[in-house]
């Protein structure tokens, strides 16, 4: 009888574990049902908001904003920069708390996919570029949105179909010190360059691709590639980083730089860096954008933050930091930049010219690095 009663014992216990296990477990797939019932969908909340108008749109983001409490922001954008533009929102929409998370445009995009792939989005709003924008948009990364800001933009800048609007413009633009080179010596065109007596005295950031895709752009592949192999011949100084070229060409270590950003450039100039920009025509320009995120934890606060950003107060405080705006009404915080912003001899790179970055990053693999790039 005792071997019965200890079987009883175990069976009835196993069973009792079993019922356990099955309990904990339907509970979980019921908070996991009611917790993406309550996570409102991305796309849903677009269409919405798309629906509406003036003050019942706002009134309805807000409304749940207010539920969610919350936005994150994704970006390449320095402290200093998206600090001031969080706080300044949070002013506005104070049951928001905006954060933001910092990397650089390619860990970035590495970390949007990673999450979308793993269905565990942790970001609201992407500050991206437009070749980024068109390949996430593509992989259903993305929703796209239509703010009732983009009118106040350019149609230049503009995607009629995706979404996209350019906010503010990258410019790639040669630059030089002026204590090596002299104003009416210095190069005023691509071909200029090619001049021997430049020869070892340029420096150029071996990845760089906004230069190569314009010219490709302008020019074609063929005589685009062919410019290129034939700057490389100057023994040009190699160095990664805009950032730091710009620096260097400040303190003097060569006297040209073949692509500097211009909002960078002109932040230096105006500290008393003895540098100046010479754009040569075609001028690159690839514009900087924001995507909302397919699955964002935050859609409704995500709107809200994606509009002030566009709005006139929220580019004016962002331009401020010296970067270059591309709505008309607002103007950089450098002279310098100005006449960039209203250039008609940008070479615009937008979400259709992707296919341009990839032939531009595969030059640069299979040529510019084995050339002598770190």
């Amino acid at each position: 009888m005792v071997p019965h009663d200890q079987g009883t014992s175990v069976i009835s216990g196993g069973i009792g574990m079993a019922m356990k296990k099955t309990t904990i477990l339907f509970i979980f797939l019921i908070l996991s049902f009611v917790g993406s019932r309550l996570k409102a969908d991305t796309k849903t909340v677009i269409a919405k908001a798309s629906s509406l108008s003036g003050k019942a749109r706002e009134a309805y983001l807000i409304e749940n904003a207010k539920k969610e409490g919350a936005a994150q922001l994704i970006t390449t954008l320095r402290n200093d920069e998206f600090s001031p533009l969080l706080n300044r929102f949070m002013a506005r929409y104070p049951f928001i708390r905006a954060t933001a998370l910092r990397g650089l445009m390619e860990k970035n995009l590495t970390r949007v996919e990673t999450e979308f792939l793993a269905s565990r989005v942790t970001s609201d709003i992407w500050n991206t570029k437009a070749t980024f924008y068109d390949w996430a948009r593509l992989r259903g990364m993305i929703v796209p949105y239509f703010s009732p800001e983009q009118v106040a933009y350019p149609k230049r800048f503009r995607g009629e179909r995706d979404g996209f609007v350019g906010i503010m413009i990258s410019v790639g633009v040669p630059g030089y010190n002026r204590r090596l080179v002299k104003d009416e010596e210095a190069p005023r065109s691509y071909q200029d360059l090619l001049d021997l007596k430049w020869r070892g005295k340029i420096s150029m950031e071996p990845n760089g691709d906004k230069s190569i895709m314009a010219l490709i752009m302008a020019w074609g592949k063929e005589r685009a590639f062919n410019y290129f192999r034939q700057l490389l011949r100057q023994d040009l100084d190699l160095r990664r980083g805009h950032a730091l070229l710009a620096q260097l060409l400040c303190a003097g270590e060569f006297p040209i730089t073949f692509e500097l950003n211009a909002h960078s450039a002109a932040e230096l100039i105006h500290k008393g860096c003895p540098i100046r920009m010479t754009p040569f025509s075609p001028i690159p320009a690839e514009p900087g954008t924001l995507a909302v995120l397919n699955g964002a934890p935050h859609p409704h606060a995500a709107l809200l933050l994606y509009d002030w950003i566009l709005s006139r107060e929220g580019l004016t405080e962002l331009a401020s930091r010296g970067r270059v705006p591309t709505r008309p009404d607002v103007k950089p915080a450098y002279p310098e930049l100005e006449d960039l912003q209203k250039s008609e001899q940008l070479r615009l790179i937008m979400p259709e010219n992707r296919p341009v970055m990839e032939d531009a990053h595969r030059f640069i693999q299979e040529v510019i690095l084995k050339a002598g790039g770190p």
